[in-house]
């Protein structure tokens, strides 16, 4: 669906129509599997379209036709994997960002994260986030909190597979103000307890202008040697 888009319980109608809430139903559960399964390109749209299941009106159901559209036209591409080398082999890494009160009926943030190992992702997720967050750097730090939760999950579940990564995982953000809370520790009352669940990962600064990043030393790693 077009980015620049955002669906609202503004254009719900009083009376659905039948007809047109049983297809609309019928798209997203399809949508959901595809999301689930292989395209992670789906994860804003199906997070869109599903919040509106209950009072779908001609709106919603012509973003999903839409949707629909892009997956005819996407139908060659998939998931892949490959060996990116002995340097960075087996080695869990993550790209995490918000959308700072861009739900317009809560006023709710999006966080967005994507995982990746061997060059291929394994997990992903847009979602809202639990609460309404005060600036955009607070909105990225939960977003942050939720990718490093993902991060300790995924890396419980491989050392279960005998898989144990030992250096820290990098987690790519790109809001300064979020990263010097985590690196400088400078949380306030609302971020403070945020803080536990992303202080053993690897911060690294991405600028969007250039493709050279600096990477942020992490201050503690004793839970990636354990």
């Amino acid at each position: 669906m077009d980015p620049n888009v955002r669906l609202s319980k503004l254009d719900c109608p009083e009376v659905v129509d039948p007809l047109l809430h049983r297809k609309y139903r019928s798209i997203v559960g399809c949508l959901s599997y595809l999301v689930n399964m292989t395209q992670p390109d789906l994860a804003f749209s199906f997070s869109q379209l599903s919040k509106l299941l209950q009072y779908p009106g001609e709106a919603h159901l012509a973003a999903a036709y839409r949707v629909l559209a892009y997956v005819k036209g996407t139908l060659h591409q998939g998931l892949s994997w490959h060996d990116p080398g002995a340097g960075s082999r087996n080695k869990l890494s993550g790209w995490v960002d918000s959308d700072f009160a861009s739900d317009i009926d809560t006023r709710k943030s999006m966080t967005g994260y994507l995982m990746v190992l061997n060059g291929g992702p394994i997990s992903w997720k847009a979602s809202r986030q639990g609460g309404v967050t005060l600036s955009s750097s607070e909105a990225e730090f939960v977003a942050a909190r939720q990718a490093g939760q993902e991060v300790l999950y995924l890396r419980a579940l491989r050392k279960g597979f005998a898989y144990l990564q030992h250096d820290p995982t990098e987690i790519w953000e790109d809001n300064a103000s979020c990263i010097l809370m985590r690196t400088l520790q400078t949380a306030n009352a609302r971020g403070t307890w945020t803080y536990e669940y992303i202080s053993y990962e690897t911060w690294c600064e991405m600028d969007p202008c250039d493709e050279a990043s600096e990477l942020v030393a992490p201050q503690s790693g004793q839970y990636c040697t354990n």
